[in-house]
């Protein structure tokens, strides 16, 4: 199995990167959005797992080896694919999303693309133990809670979940929920001018 590539970007597409090794070989790999700002001719090492289907197989990367093995626990949850878990990486670190499943944060997982409550309960579900050895950091259970708090607040009001993800990295933790609320809210009406 390809566990490992080390190689120069060569090209980009809207979820993928080919990435030339030194042997002449260009793999394509599946990547999270934020490898897809890595520029072309950079050199990078990315993690792989390789997915194999009926008719198709994929090769996706990763620059870090936890991020490798919360996709493969992603995976294993009955109606998370590949594409799925991809989009839940896109969410935040690893250490977020580790407690987010930890502390059952269903609102949060549900923020990525292709993710429901009723398949983000199923991640924390089946996923709650696994992913409690996880060493975490920066972020303590109060701050996840607020988090919570605020997603179902601007969800009630319609917002998309991008809208709401891109609003909550703005807005100080330290204020009350209230005000966060209230800054969340003019953060993505600044946005909608």
């Amino acid at each position: 199995m390809i566990r490992m590539i080390e190689g120069r970007i060569a090209s980009k597409t809207d979820r993928s990167l080919v990435v030339l090794t030194a042997s002449g070989v260009g793999y394509q790999l599946l990547v999270t959005s934020k490898d897809l700002d890595t520029p072309i001719g950079e050199s990078a090492v990315f993690h792989t797992h390789l997915v194999v289907r009926e008719n198709l197989m994929q090769l996706c990367g990763f620059r870090s080896a936890a991020e490798l093995d919360l996709f493969e626990l992603l995976i294993l949850v009955d109606g998370v694919g590949p594409k799925s878990a991809l989009s839940i990486l896109n969410l935040g670190s690893v250490d977020r999303l580790s407690q987010a499943i930890t502390s059952g944060d269903i609102a949060y997982l549900s923020l990525a693309a292709g993710i429901g409550k009723k398949s983000a309960s199923k991640i924390v579900l089946e996923l709650k133990d696994k992913v409690s050895s996880v060493p975490v950091s920066g972020l303590s259970q109060s701050a996840l809670t607020t988090s919570s708090e605020i997603t179902e607040a601007l969800r009630s009001l319609g917002y998309a979940p991008a809208q709401i993800k891109q609003a909550i990295e703005q807005v100080d933790s330290t204020q009350p929920v209230e005000e966060q609320i209230r800054i969340a809210l003019r953060i993505i009406g600044g946005a909608q001018r």
